[in-house]
Order: structure tokens, then C-alpha cells, then sequence
């Protein structure tokens, strides 16, 4: 996929928020067994530039034990939490430190509050 810029992304939080669901979403990306790597892209046109989003999710690898290696060449990191789990935006919140020590001190990172059909459920 050829483009005039590219960006790479980390998607995590805990099991069961939606990580892959918003790959799915955003990319296109259909999972194909259990390799314990998920990877989509997505390419955007603006202003006559190409821009290649790629986004990986790595499965059943638990986030806070992730290790420089996971963030090398990430550009950014997509923080999941499920809506009406609230432990899932403290496990996220308690592990930060640890994704600023391993990655780029330039690496953007973005709170996402997912699966807003259960608004109800709210904690």
C-alpha cells in the first residue's frame, strides 16, 4: 500500500471492550483464525495525499505486560474501555506510565469510551 504518509497504531485494553470490533469498523479488517496478531489499514485521501492508517491489535496479549518492543514504530496508541466495565478504564489509566515508558515520548495516545449501546449499564 503505497502513500505519501503512514502511521502506525496500537490498539489496547482489556479483553472483551471492543478492540477488535473497532478494527473491524474502522478497517474493514475481517480476523482470519487466531494468530495473535490483528492487523487493518486504512487509506485516506486528502488534499491529493495518500495517508495509510495501520492499526494492530495484538490478541491475548495482556496490555500492561507489553514491552518496548510492542510500541517500536508506533505513532500512536488507541486506549479502549468498555462503557459498563468500569474497571477497565482503571486497568488503562493505572497502566499509562507504562506505555510512556516503553514508547516514543512524541507517541499520541486516545481514550476511547467504547460500546455505547449500553449506555444503561453505565458504572
Amino acid at each position: 500500500m503505497t502513500s505519501d504518509y503512514s502511521f502506525k497504531y496500537m490498539i489496547m485494553g482489556d479483553s472483551g471492550v471492543g478492540k477488535s470490533s473497532l478494527l473491524v469498523e474502522f478497517t474493514g479488517f475481517r480476523p482470519v483464525g487466531d494468530v495473535g496478531l490483528d492487523y487493518g489499514a486504512r487509506r485516506i485521501n486528502i488534499e491529493r495525499k495518500t495517508i495509510v492508517l495501520g492499526i494492530y491489535n495484538h490478541v491475548d496479549t495482556p496490555f500492561h505486560s507489553m514491552t518496548r518492543s510492542y510500541f517500536r514504530g508506533a505513532d500512536g496508541a488507541l486506549l479502549v474501555y468498555d462503557i459498563s466495565r468500569q474497571e477497565t478504564l482503571y486497568h488503562l489509566l493505572t497502566a499509562i506510565d507504562g506505555f510512556q515508558t516503553h514508547s516514543s515520548s512524541q507517541m499520541v495516545m486516545i481514550l476511547i469510551g467504547n460500546k455505547s449501546d449500553r449506555e444503561s449499564r453505565r458504572e
